[in-house]
């Protein structure tokens, strides 16, 4: 009923059927499927205590359909959650509260997605991100990651989590001090077999959101690299490979160089276009008696 975990899928192939979903969503009439009366006189209630958009969610409900509602943060969690109950026949959570996600499932009698919860899970977006990888490189599997930034986001865990599905899926490390990964993330990758790489560029440069990332590109990841100093004050682009591509989990102007945004290597708005066919086919099987989803 709810979708709140990425540790629910079971197995690969769960993935590859929700992903042929979200290819038939670019178009609004495509192999016999009406998107515009998937949804037509549903409501989406949005339940967020922050100040991010979560305009990709209304744009996959306003594609089959519906209507959305926003509520914020003038009650209680529990309290929000009853009401949207009267309102809505689905909810996407955005909140940060550490136990969101358990008091919005429990007192809720329709089904719960997950938009990210604090530093607990981001499930949606990490399955964007691997329909991303996807749609860039034809196939997931011997693809090497280089994760940058704030580890501790719950988008990475979730990200780890379904990479796990693929074969020979490696990943390289580079936090923002005082922002590494978890512990329980170290089991995790553990758990599912996936190394890190040394020696090599990666395949995919994996942006986390923060505050200030653009001076954490400068004073930390280019000199890492041990370029001059002229050269990263300018954000030399010749740092990051030809063959690499940029995403991000959760994009902003200010996080990224105005020149690796010009850039053809940076996919974010690639990225933008497959996270919004991702939960148009989450609602469509949703409204679909969960087809191709999980329970």
């Amino acid at each position: 009923m709810h979708f709140t975990s990425t540790s629910q899928f079971r197995e690969k192939i769960e993935l590859e059927r929700l992903f042929r979903v979200a290819d038939s969503m670019r178009k609004p009439h495509v192999k016999g499927i009406d998107l515009v009366y998937q949804a037509r006189g549903k409501m989406m209630a949005i339940v967020t205590d922050k100040k991010d958009s979560l305009v990709s969610f209304e744009v996959a409900m306003k594609r089959l359909g519906g209507e959305v509602i926003v509520l914020g943060n003038d009650q209680s969690l529990e309290d929000t959650i009853q009401m949207a109950n009267e309102y809505a026949e689905v909810i996407v959570l955005n909140h940060s509260h550490k136990d969101a996600v358990q008091i919005a499932t429990e007192a809720s009698r329709v089904p719960v997605i997950n938009g990210g919860e604090g530093n607990g899970e981001n499930p949606v977006q990490a399955l964007s991100d691997v329909y991303s990888i996807l749609k860039e490189f034809g196939e997931v599997d011997n693809i090497n990651i280089e994760m940058v930034g704030n580890l501790a986001m719950g988008v990475v865990r979730s990200l780890i989590h379904l990479l796990g599905f693929y074969e020979d899926v490696k990943i390289k490390f580079t936090p923002q001090s005082n922002f590494g990964l978890l512990a329980a993330d170290c089991e995790l990758l553990d758990s599912l077999g996936i190394h890190h790489f040394v020696g090599k560029e990666p395949d995919v440069m994996y942006i986390t959101r923060l505050c200030g990332l653009t001076d954490f590109f400068i004073d930390e990841y280019l000199l890492g690299k041990n370029l001059p100093e002229s050269s990263i004050k300018e954000f030399d682009i010749r740092s990051i490979s030809p063959n690499t591509i940029v995403l991000h989990s959760q994009f902003r102007s200010e996080d990224l160089p105005l020149v690796l945004r010009k850039d053809p290597r940076c996919a974010i708005w690639r990225q933008v276009r497959s996270g919004i066919r991702v939960r148009t086919a989450l609602l469509y099987n949703l409204f679909n008696h969960n087809k191709y989803t999980v329970a």
